[in-house]
Formats: structure tokens, C-alpha cells, sequence
């Protein structure tokens, strides 16, 4: 089939949602599906060479704002000294400040909504594709893609919309407002199948837009790499990803790996919230090349749930590509952990516990000592090319 991909960002920049952009593509290219691209230009970008194209798909470029790029936030990817002396530059600090500004006068898309139109003004379509797919983050991708249909440029059988993370109930929008709610419920209504990548994200939106729950679905986010061989097994552990206060307590992990005097590596953000021990070492934020090392390194990778509002972390279908054990930590309401705990623990691949130190050091324990029913190797059941196929499926398209 005729795939065109919207995906309204740099694709070789590093952050999460971008492996997973770069995961759907690859799975459609395994597919054997000729596939277009429409995406920002690396111009004026904080690239990563690590983040790797996938060959076989066709890219376009159209440019992003330039008030946008100088406005942009600095790179992640720097050494720990170069993000200390981020976070104390006053011209940093003025920038996010002017942007925040700037950007609440460009409506729900802010300075993202120039790419938006200049991608939508000079796209040359192809006379027709099987399938339109969009992807978000960042919630303009959709925009685009409806705005491409609904003026004739290009023409499709069907419009897919991927919800990586959804816009109003998005654990990290903390600024809901009536306008992003209006502009995401006629976004939904635009197209003909969505597609979420938790059950208790698919629940919540059907709920809120109820006009749409009809075509809603879900399906697992793909892997971006698959461990090639298993390395020698080690009680190293390693929490690497986010965990600000607002979204993510990491504070019970860190206390139970403390009084279980087991060696840890934590890497992210924000970096000044614990203090490192003699056998807990803290680090910020890696670019992909720096986090594979010590993914690597590690014996035992560690994943842990949102606070609230159902949205799993997309490391836990990454780590499941891993010959590692992986220990999830569960959060959120009694339901929502058991909604999680329902999906994911026929799999038998990953450990469970709640998030409270006693049942941290309780799995803890468990996993030095090994559980045979737990089976330490990739789950095919998240490759690129299997949940593409998922997708395709549930829409109608195989």
C-alpha cells in the first residue's frame, strides 16, 4: 500500500515520542509498504546521529518557524556540567519565559502551527494513497493530515490518527484549556479510525469524546531496537526516563534501593532531586548513543508508572525487547494498576509491585533471586512489524 506519514516534528531529534515515530515507520517499511514522509527539517535542530532513519521511506522537509528555533529549548544531550549551567543561565530562563509568551499568541499550536501551514501550502502529494497516518506528539501532525484531505490536496482511503499521548488529558498538559479540549474533539471527528497505545487512555477518551468513542481503539506502542544478543546477567539496576514530582514518584524506589544496599543508576530528569550514595549514582538526561551504553551495563532495567491518568511509558515496550529482567513499578488508582497489571502480566516478561518502598524491597529481593516462570527475552508481540499489522487490522486494512 501507499502510506503517507505526518509526523510534525524533527525525526532525528532525540525524545521519546520521535523513537516511537521512527519505530511506525520502520514496522510499515518491514511490511513492505511504499512510504512517504512529512516532517520539520533538520535546519536550525539539535540533532542526534543515533536517532537513525529508516531506509526504504521517502522524506519531506518543509521548515519550522524560525522565531521557533531560536526560541527553542537547548539541547538534552549535553554533559552533566553543560546542563547545570543551563539551568543557571538567566538568558535560558528569559527564552522559556519569551516563549511561553510568544506562543500564546499562535493559538493551540503555538509556534509549531508555522510548520503546520507551511507544510500544509507546499506538500506535492502523491495522486493517491491507501492510507493516511498521523502521529502525535505533536498534536499538529493531525491537523496537517486533516487539513491535506479536506482541501483536495491529497486523497486517501482511509485517515489514521496515532494518539502517543492524547492533548487535554495529557498527565504532562498542565495548562488544560477550553481551546486545546474544542480543537482535539474536531480533530478526532475529522478522521475515520484513532488509536491509543494504553487501554486506560482509550477508556478515558471515550468518556470525554463521546462522539468519537465509536472509532477508537487501541494497540502496544512498537520497540525502537531490539537487543541483538544477551549479554552477562548482573544485579546492577538502572531507572532511566523522566520523573518529575507532578508525574512520576520515583522517591520510593530510590528509599527501598537504599535500605536494600543494592547498586543503582538513575538517569534523567530532574537530576538534583536525590542525592547520590556509595552505590546509587545519579545522572541526567543521556542522548540515545550514552543511555544504550548503559542500558547495556545494566542488569536489571526498571520502569515506573505515571501518578494518574492511565498513560503507560513507552520504556516498558522497549525494555521488553531486552534480554534484561525488567521490573515495573505500578501507580495510579487500585483500577488503573490492575487494568496494567491485566495487560501485561500474561506476557510473563516483566516483575510487578506497587509503588511503596516495602513492595519495592520486596520485589527486589525477588528478582536477585530469579523467577522461572519470568522469561528474560524480546517480545516479538512489540516489534515495529507486528503492531503495524496490529493497527492495520483492527482498521479495516488487512
Amino acid at each position: 500500500m501507499k502510506i503517507l506519514v505526518v509526523a510534525g516534528s524533527c525525526l532525528r531529534v532525540n525524545s521519546s515520542a520521535n523513537l516511537c515515530h521512527l519505530a511506525y515507520i520502520r514496522g510499515l517499511v518491514e511490511n513492505g509498504h511504499q512510504v512517504q514522509v512529512l516532517c520539520v527539517e533538520e535546519k536550525g535542530q539539535v540533532t542526534d546521529d543515533s536517532m537513525v532513519l529508516p531506509e526504504g521511506a521517502q522524506y519531506c522537509y518543509f521548515p519550522d518557524n524560525f522565531l521557533y528555533r531560536f526560541m527553542r529549548p537547548s539541547s538534552w544531550k549535553q554533559t552533566k556540567n553543560n546542563l547545570q549551567n543551563q539551568r543557571k543561565s538567566w538568558k535560558t530562563n528569559i527564552i522559556a519565559y519569551l516563549r511561553k509568551a510568544v506562543n500564546s499568541f499562535y493559538g493551540p499550536f503555538g509556534l509549531h502551527g508555522a510548520w503546520a501551514k507551511n507544510a500544509v501550502r507546499g506538500f506535492n502529494a502523491l495522486p493517491y494513497y491507501d492510507v493516511v497516518i498521523s502521529l502525535s506528539s505533536p498534536v499538529h501532525s493531525h491537523w496537517v493530515a486533516v487539513q491535506l484531505i479536506k482541501k483536495k490536496k491529497v486523497r486517501c482511503k482511509k485517515h489514521i490518527e496515532i494518539w502517543e499521548d492524547p492533548w487535554y488529558l495529557d498527565l504532562y498538559n498542565r495548562q488544560k484549556n477550553k481551546q486545546q479540549f474544542t480543537m482535539e474533539k474536531e480533530l478526532l471527528s475529522a478522521c475515520d479510525r484513532v488509536f491509543y497505545v494504553s487501554p486506560l487512555t482509550l477508556q478515558y477518551q471515550k468518556e470525554l469524546f463521546t462522539d468519537s468513542a465509536g472509532k477508537m481503539d487501541w494497540v502496544a506502542l512498537p520497540y525502537y531496537y531490539k537487543e541483538a544478543q544477551a549479554t552477562a546477567p548482573n544485579h546492577h539496576f538502572g531507572y532511566f526516563g523522566d520523573y518529575f514530582p507532578f508525574s512520576r514518584d520515583l522517591t520510593p524506589f530510590y528509599q527501598a534501593a537504599k535500605q536494600s544496599n543494592v547498586s543503582v543508576c538513575i538517569c534523567g530528569s530532574p537530576e538534583s532531586l536525590f542525592e547520590p550514595t556509595e552505590k546509587i549514582s545519579i545522572y541526567p538526561r543521556l542522548d540515545l548513543a550514552d543511555l544504550k551504553r548503559r542500558e547495556q551495563e545494566t542488569g536489571i532495567l526498571v520502569c515506573l508508572a505515571n501518578k494518574k491518568g492511565g498513560q503507560i511509558p513507552g520504556k516498558i515496550y522497549q525494555y521488553a525487547a531486552t534480554y534484561k529482567k525488567v521490573l515495573f513499578i505500578l501507580d495510579g488508582t487500585p483500577a488503573e494498576q490492575e487494568v496494567l497489571r491485566r495487560f501485561l502480566e500474561p506476557f510473563q516478561r516483566f516483575y510487578f509491585c506497587r509503588n511503596n518502598a516495602a513492595d519495592i524491597k520486596k520485589a527486589l529481593a525477588e528478582i536477585l533471586v530469579g523467577n522461572s516462570q519470568i522469561k528474560n527475552e524480546p517480545l516479538e508481540s512489540f516489534s515495529p512489524a507486528h503492531i503495524v499489522r496490529q493497527i492495520f487490522a483492527k482498521a479495516g486494512l488487512l
